[in-house]
């Protein structure tokens, strides 16, 4: 059987018009969906090496299950596809921008963008800088006063109350309640504010251009560089994309297979697939907008469903700016421009970056592994049914890591051998409503804070924020929670001053619900506190009749202070709780929970004291640890599960966390390149 072949080159430069072609070596197709929809039925896409510009966006192209449709590069070249406008990006971009009369610094676009009737794609909303160091995107501005702002602070609404023209004269307005359109009877004031590089595009009928900023930022915070590049937009490579705009859009497609491609920019999703069967991602690059992939599928037809998606060995990297705040994204408002005008809202910069891996209901058998996850604000990892989301590094997320209930329907989902460094919440069940979840073998180390709120003061130093273990939701449903070696520094805390820091470190048997089961073993939780004398409790524990059983694990805290270390939720009454000064006591009074449990130092190879991250920190145990060879057994269905997890490599173990024997190593990401603890 001889399998199509067919091939593809970025457009000759300086021809206009772009020949056809005819798909062969010799005379090859110039887009990229052109060379797609030739093998519909199944063969080999290559592409030449370079970048091509291009949106692709194709409905009903399959493969078949014999004879893939697989779109590769050609040989070793590298490829590229980007989606975005032709416009600042190439060799005439100089040309591109023009300076805005009154207003230093800002710049807009020298076409218009013609308003198409019924069409938003010619609206500019997203961008990024082009090919540099780092990948790293423009803010989208909401309101052109924000871009245009000379403040970069952002003070409490209470603050600015007496003064309200403390930060310069049409800076600040009065905020709306929550609950009403009217002024709210305390006066509230939040300023605009200049959040970095960005755009906003003017939609009114005479403007029609992008307005362009590159100030440079003084935030001042250690570990996060501000930006210092160049302010003159005529000096910079740019990647701006329209609204609506997709690098690849895949409609009711089957059998496809894309690999070793990077695909970069967009609009709300750079991937989005609707109602696909078998589609497979291998060592794909995502350079995300928004949203990284997003597996869609409509309302109105409830027979849609993503089935068999395999996502593995990709970077999804969301491009969040070193000096973008998550307050930029959550702290929207609303306020009336003057006391007669109508009620307008103040998304700040909410559009700058979304979930970076998502699905609507309707997801049936994704797999995500080996993938390296960074640099955004939300990742959906339990969606579908059969959900499989494993081996994969989570970093750098200033939101929720791990979002294991925000899609309803959602059951059977597996969540093992990840690693997940520096997050605002590793395990967020706040949306409810799902099936069963099995959370095993992850180590999740989230001592080091993220960017968080927008500094009040060139003095305050708040910014700063320390994840949490756990954010509870309505219904959280029946989950179990195995052999995770966990560990969080002052959870919650904002700022070099720790302040609102969370109630306990491990919250998730505080929100009981209704929902049934939940189920702990052989898990390692430590607390670490870093002020003497400040330590929170360790962690909630289930009361006796609560449906478990929970049991084998491990609790310990590093650092002193006046809280009892586990609290017990009082049935019926979730407000208030039982205080247990150890856990023996707690053992005592709650048979049968924890009859094997441990309160002491799980004894890590390497763990700086107090307890701060260390590049060479090792969180496996030592000989001595007495977590070693103490595992409880698991019962049936989850030892059968965790053994299916091992693979070939499986080892039979009684220690507790997420190493399965003490030379092991987490090797997660692209290639298994991100080692925990790492090679010295």
């Amino acid at each position: 059987m001889v399998i199509p072949e067919f091939y593809v080159s970025p457009p000759p430069p300086g021809v206009d018009p772009v020949p056809e072609g005819s798909g062969t070596l010799e005379d090859p197709y110039h887009l990229i969906a052109q060379g797609i929809t030739a093998a519909a039925d199944g063969g080999f896409v290559y592409l030449r090496g370079g970048t091509y510009v291009e949106s692709i966006n194709l409905t009903g192209v399959k493969g078949t299950d014999s004879v893939k449709l697989v779109v590769k590069p050609y040989k070793l070249e590298r490829v590229t596809i980007d989606s975005t406008v032709a416009e600042f990006r190439g060799a005439s971009f100089a040309t591109d921008w023009q300076p805005v009369t009154g207003h230093p610094g800002e710049y807009e676009s020298t076409r218009r963008f013609e308003q198409v009737p019924g069409a938003r794609s010619t609206v500019v909303r997203k961008g990024a800088f082009l090919n540099a160091g780092r990948y790293t995107r423009l803010v989208t501005y909401d309101r052109v006063e924000d871009l245009r702002s000379p403040n970069q602070l952002w003070p409490n609404p209470e603050d600015l109350a007496d003064n309200p023209d403390q930060l310069g004269p049409d800076v600040s307005h009065e905020q709306l309640t929550d609950d009403d359109q009217s002024f709210a009877p305390k006066r509230r004031y939040r300023p605009f504010v200049y959040m970095g590089p960005g755009i906003w595009f003017d939609e009114s009928d005479d403007g029609r251009r992008v307005h362009i900023r590159l100030s440079h930022t003084s935030n001042l915070i250690d570990g996060w560089p501000d930006y210092t590049g160049k302010t003159d937009p005529r000096q910079l490579r740019l990647a701006l994309s329209t609204a609506e705009s997709h690098v690849l859009r895949l409609v009711t497609c089957e059998h496809m297979v894309f690999q070793n491609l990077t695909l970069r920019f967009g609009d709300e999703d750079t991937v989005r697939l609707r109602n696909c069967t078998d589609i497979t991602f291998d060592h794909v690059r995502v350079w995300a907008t928004s949203r990284g992939i997003r597996l869609q599928t409509e309302s109105e037809n409830p027979g849609e469903a993503n089935t068999d998606i395999e996502v593995k060995h990709c970077l999804i990297d969301g491009g969040l700016p070193t000096w973008f705040f998550r307050s930029d994204r959550k702290d929207t408002y609303r306020f009336r421009p003057a006391p007669d005008a109508a009620v307008v809202e103040n998304r700040l910069g909410a559009s700058t970056g979304g979930v970076l891996l998502s699905s609507d209901e309707g997801a049936v058998r994704v797999s995500v592994h080996h993938c390296e996850i960074v640099n955004g604000h939300d990742i959906s990892v339990a969606f579908g049914d059969q959900m499989r989301f494993h081996h994969n590094w989570v970093h750098n997320i200033n939101d929720d890591s791990m979002i294991v209930a925000g899609v309803p329907g959602t059951k059977d989902a597996r969540i093992y051998q990840n690693v997940i460094t520096q997050c605002l919440t590793a395990l967020s069940f706040a949306g409810g409503g799902v099936g069963q979840i099995s959370i095993f073998r992850n180590l999740i180390d989230i001592r080091r804070p993220t960017l968080g709120n927008r500094p009040r003061s060139q003095t305050e130093q708040r910014s700063l924020r320390h994840g949490q273990f756990y954010k509870d939701g309505t219904d959280e449903g029946p989950f179990d929670l195995f052999h995770n070696t966990c560990i969080v520094l002052d959870p919650g805390a904002v700022g070099a001053a720790r302040e609102e820091i969370v109630l306990t470190a491990f919250g998730h048997y505080k929100p009981l619900g209704p929902a049934g089961r939940r189920r702990a073993y052989n898990n390692i939780f430590v607390a670490v506190y870093s002020r003497p004398g400040e330590a929170r409790t360790i962690a909630f524990l289930p009361p006796s009749e609560f449906p478990g059983p929970t049991d084998g694990n491990t609790y310990h805290r590093f650092g002193t202070g006046p809280e009892k270390k586990f609290f017990v939720t009082i049935t019926g009454d979730p407000d208030h709780f039982d205080q247990y000064p150890d856990l023996a006591d707690y053992v005592q009074a709650e048979s049968p929970q924890e009859q094997n449990g441990q309160s002491n130092d799980p004894a890590f190879k390497s763990l700086d004291t107090p307890g701060s991250p260390q590049p060479g920190d090792d969180l496996r145990l030592k000989a001595e640890s007495t977590a070693r060879d103490s595992a409880v057994p698991l019962p049936d269905e989850l030892q059968e599960m965790d053994i299916e997890a091992g693979g070939f490599w499986f080892r039979p173990s009684r220690d507790r966390g997420c190493y399965r024997h003490p030379a092991e190593r987490l090797r997660v990401g692209v290639d298994g390149r991100r080692r925990f603890p790492p090679l010295t």
